[in-house]
């Protein structure tokens, strides 16, 4: 692709009822944008055709229990990792379809200011749109 082309980094779980939605919204940009996909290692099946532009963050669920100080620390690191990819990857805007598992790229997005659109797919919103809904953000679907 062009060089000049908006990079777009599509964060979502990893069940079917986020990565159809992200993979829709794919298709309807993929003419316009360079699209790449970040999910955890569930969703990597369903994106299985485009896993030279899928990066994988294996986010842990974040709950209460003996191994949260180790879940926070590992979060803190994807957060750190997030903003280096997006950086160095030049993405311009990130669009998150939800799940606990964009926690960390959603965050890194707003750390650099980019635009980050957010999309729930389900009736209820989920946590981590719940979360991110009282950030300053594009837009939120649902």
């Amino acid at each position: 692709m062009n060089s000049k082309v908006k990079k777009i980094l599509i964060t979502t779980g990893g069940t079917g009822g986020h990565v159809i939605p992200a993979k829709i919204i794919a298709e309807h940009l993929g003419d316009i944008f360079d699209i790449y996909f970040s999910t955890d290692l569930r969703g990597l099946k369903y994106l299985s055709s485009n896993k030279k532009r899928t990066i994988i963050f294996d986010t842990p669920k974040f709950n209460l229990d003996l191994f949260f100080p180790f879940k926070l620390l590992k979060i803190i690191f994807l957060i750190v990792k997030g903003v280096v990819l997006l950086k160095k990857e030049k993405f311009e805007k990130v669009i998150s379809i939800g799940g606990y598992m964009s926690f960390p790229i959603v965050i890194s997005a707003k750390i650099l200011g980019l635009k980050i659109f957010l999309i729930e797919p389900n009736l209820v919103l989920g946590r981590a749109n719940r979360f991110f809904k009282f950030l300053k953000k594009d837009s939120l679907l649902f």
